[in-house]
């Protein structure tokens, strides 16, 4: 068997952030990887796809916190979708679109780069603050003392 294709063009960098964000309690990230490998059977050949085309590098879940407008559990995480590129790397249109429709159903999604985010407490950051922290009852009754 043999892989085929290319790996991302920044494994450090994806190392990196996997490691900086082993340990934390609210953030759970993992490499999704995509791709082909070649296969024989029977002698014939084919080719077993894994992965969904355009998904990102790596992929998590954020705890949501508690309802700040009333203290409940929301008992719901968050998708996170982060696109590692090198310096130089575009953005496929498959990923862009990923990219897009994650953000648009609610989850995180973003690219980074080695060269403008080696701070891994503003990326962490980048991650918390888009959580919306208020339960989705709350939220759409505009009330704040009052849940379920």
């Amino acid at each position: 068997m043999n892989v085929v294709g290319k790996t991302g063009g920044c494994p450090e960098f994806q190392k990196m952030i996997l490691g900086a964000f082993r340990d934390d309690p609210d953030i759970f990230l993992f490499r999704n990887n995509i791709g082909a490998v070649r296969r024989e059977y029977k002698g014939k050949e084919s080719f077993i796809h894994f992965g969904v085309k355009g998904s990102s590098d790596i992929l998590g879940i954020a705890k949501k916190p508690s309802c700040s407008a009333c203290g409940c559990p929301t008992g719901v995480g968050t998708l996170i979708s982060i696109e590692c590129k090198t310096n130089k790397g575009k953005v496929r249109t498959e990923q862009q679109d990923w990219i897009d429709n994650i953000n648009k159903m609610g989850g995180i999604a973003f690219v980074i780069r080695p060269g403008t985010d080696k701070d891994l407490l503003k990326i962490r950051q980048r991650i918390i603050s888009k959580i919306n922290d208020v339960c989705t009852n709350c939220s759409k009754k505009g009330i704040i003392n009052e849940c379920h």
